[in-house]
């Protein structure tokens, strides 16, 4: 019984080798995709207006999502700097995100 004693940590011990570290914010990187939400209301002359000025700054569109109203893109560095004035400029994007999502084959 008391060798079990001895070969239990303390508590104190098994939490500080538990602590999770908080994940860091980062801004999009122009190699990562982006996710571009349409809003709802949105009409095709809204969401080409914000395609073009995706590839005329240097990013390419590569998925197009219409089910969900949405485009997968890789902004270009102007972008990839600047998204929150990128997102203002065009009333027609409900939100932006990175794709995080594990994608395997």
């Amino acid at each position: 019984m008391v060798l079990h004693q001895h070969l239990r940590r303390p508590k104190e011990a098994k939490m500080a080798d538990t602590v999770e570290q908080q994940p860091q914010t980062e801004t999009p990187s122009s190699n990562k995709l982006t996710i571009i939400r349409f809003k709802d209301d949105a009409t095709a002359e809204d969401r080409s207006k914000i395609e073009k000025a995706i590839i005329d700054n240097g990013g390419t569109v590569e998925k197009r999502m219409d089910l969900i109203g949405a485009i997968g893109v890789k902004l270009g560095d102007a972008h990839a700097a600047n998204i929150s004035s990128f997102h203002e400029q065009h009333n027609g994007i409900d939100f932006m995100e990175e794709d995080n999502t594990l994608h395997t084959q």
